[in-house]
């Protein structure tokens, strides 16, 4: 859910944490069986030294991997987000 607010929504970064609380105290979801492959990225490559705009601009590379590995839910995670009120991606 939190990939699909950020990649998709785009909301301030600043409301991450208060977006993560509501998904967990609105929870509307069940475990969603784990796609074959998980993406071609990793942690790893996302540099944790260097320019902050570089590793930020890694991490979006690296979440759009792992969304797009798990495609085959996306619209189960956006109704979800519609149920929990987040799927303009800005707390309430």
């Amino acid at each position: 859910m939190t990939l699909c607010i950020f990649l998709e929504h785009e909301p301030d970064p600043v409301h991450g944490t208060r977006l993560q609380k509501l998904m967990v105290n609105r929870s509307v979801f069940q475990p969603l069986e784990r796609p074959e492959h998980r993406g071609r990225l990793t942690c790893v490559d996302v540099p944790f030294s260097g320019p902050v705009d570089v590793a930020r601009a890694a991490a979006y590379v690296w979440a759009e991997d792992v969304w797009n590995a798990w495609a085959a839910h996306h619209d189960t995670v956006r109704s979800w987000l519609e149920v929990s009120g987040l799927a303009a991606g800005e707390p309430s």
